[in-house]
């Protein structure tokens, strides 16, 4: 690291003496232009070039993958910021491809051939706001939870209701497979972290967040499910849990939004006692075992990012 003196420049302007090494290797010379980078770290990058975001391929190959093997493959891709994503090989997966898409924000196919799909993403990062991606998220949460709410008061599940809870979780989805592309392509990237106007721990902290969101929803979304199976004399006992953890995950969301990490605490204090609750009714009412352990994936998520609010402050 080399040390350079500020130098005044009239009454509103400093400046620094580039190292000629520096100057002479970029082949610039006096009157060219250079491009400054800074993020909230307080750290500025220079560059003799203007730095567009780097267009980047991959290819997959469909021979002998399912569907399964296809999504995870697509899925790395995506959060790994590959812009173009080239299918090659059997071409009856193209249906299989075009379904995945759905998972996906801004991703389509722009060409294909009997042995060649090629899909790109059309997402312009510099337009997004992590911070309203995380509240999309929690928006779809939020209604999760009344989805749930309302089943448990029915005497018969409703289909209509877990076709809704679904739709709600692939949203989710969506807005979290996003949030982790961001995260991949800005957490070591200054520019990126400039257009998003996060510095790299701001960043880290909301995708961990979102990460915790995006599995909350899945427990929601399995309690659904498994409780429309069975029965439980203990139906009650189940709303009241499920009425306490709606109620701290809002308190949870609204300490993070605040950075309130006194109120963080004490929702942490809060999901330990329900914790408690869900295991004395598992021994209980062991019919209920399935559902009660997605409360408890639950319960984990927002324990989870309680901690992760009341830490953000020190």
């Amino acid at each position: 690291m080399e040390e350079r003196k500020l130098i005044k420049l009239g009454n509103s302007s400093f400046a620094i003496a580039l190292p000629k090494e520096w100057i002479d290797k970029s082949k610039l010379k006096k009157g060219d232009k250079i491009f400054l980078e800074h993020n909230e770290n307080g750290e500025i990058t220079v560059s003799s070039k203007f730095k567009k975001e780097e267009e980047k391929k991959i290819e997959i190959n469909l021979t002998d993958k399912d569907r399964d093997s296809i999504k995870h493959h697509l899925r790395a891709a995506y959060i790994k910021g590959y812009n173009t994503v080239i299918f090659k090989g059997d071409p009856k997966n193209k249906r299989i491809i075009e379904d995945l898409l759905k998972d996906y924000l801004s991703f389509e196919i722009m060409e294909s051939s009997p042995t060649e799909v090629t899909t790109k993403d059309f997402f312009d990062m510099k337009e997004v706001k992590f911070e309203n991606l995380v509240r999309r998220i929690d928006n779809c949460l939020r209604e999760m939870f009344d989805i749930t709410m309302t089943e448990l008061k029915r005497e018969k599940p409703n289909p209509q209701s877990l076709r809704e809870m679904k739709e709600t979780d692939a949203a989710v989805n969506k807005f979290y497979f996003l949030c982790s592309r961001i995260f991949s392509k800005g957490i070591d990237n200054p520019a990126m972290l400039n257009t998003l106007k996060m510095s790299g721990n701001r960043l880290f902290n909301n995708w961990w967040i979102a990460f915790n969101l995006e599995s909350l929803g899945d427990g929601l979304k399995y309690f659904l499910q498994r409780t429309s199976k069975t029965t439980s004399k203990n139906k009650q006992a189940i709303y009241e849990i499920i009425t306490r953890l709606q109620q701290e995950y809002i308190l949870c969301m609204e300490a993070f939004y605040s950075e309130d990490s006194e109120k963080a605490f004490k929702v942490a204090e809060e999901t330990r006692k329900i914790r408690a609750s869900i295991e004395n009714l598992k021994e209980e009412d062991p019919k209920t075992l399935h559902a009660l352990e997605a409360l408890k994936l639950v319960e984990k998520n927002i324990y989870q990012n309680s901690k992760i609010t009341f830490y953000i402050k020190y």
